[in-house]
């Protein structure tokens, strides 16, 4: 009965500790950028092949891209440095008018 019990333990604090290090090992990774792989795969086809224009025109585009994205990414963070005081406030409601209450039927009850 005691290595069973224990048995059952052990594999239960396997179980987690593995699951807690990969949760943690998900955490600690590094996000990429966008358009990494990309920059990183046409550079180092450019580098072995200088004069091929398709690869030249996607290194024009994937330039292009990044800046757009940039750009995009600067707008975005200034549209949500807004301050809360300077949007327009909201209209209040109108309260909805009370509603005539039933009258009992005196058949019913």
């Amino acid at each position: 009965m005691n290595k069973t019990k224990f048995a059952i333990v052990t594999g239960a604090v396997f179980i987690l500790g593995a699951a807690s290090v990969s949760y943690a090992a998900e955490e600690t990774t590094t996000t990429k950028a966008p358009l990494e792989q990309a920059e990183k795969s046409v550079g180092d086809n450019l580098a072995k092949d200088t004069d091929n224009k398709g690869l030249q025109t996607a290194a024009k585009h994937i330039e292009a891209n990044e800046t757009r994205i940039a750009e995009k990414r600067a707008e975005m963070a200034e549209k949500h440095s807004v301050d809360r005081s300077e949007r327009a406030e909201r209209p209040e409601r109108t309260e909805r008018p009370e509603v005539a209450e039933r009258p009992e039927s005196a058949g019913r009850r």
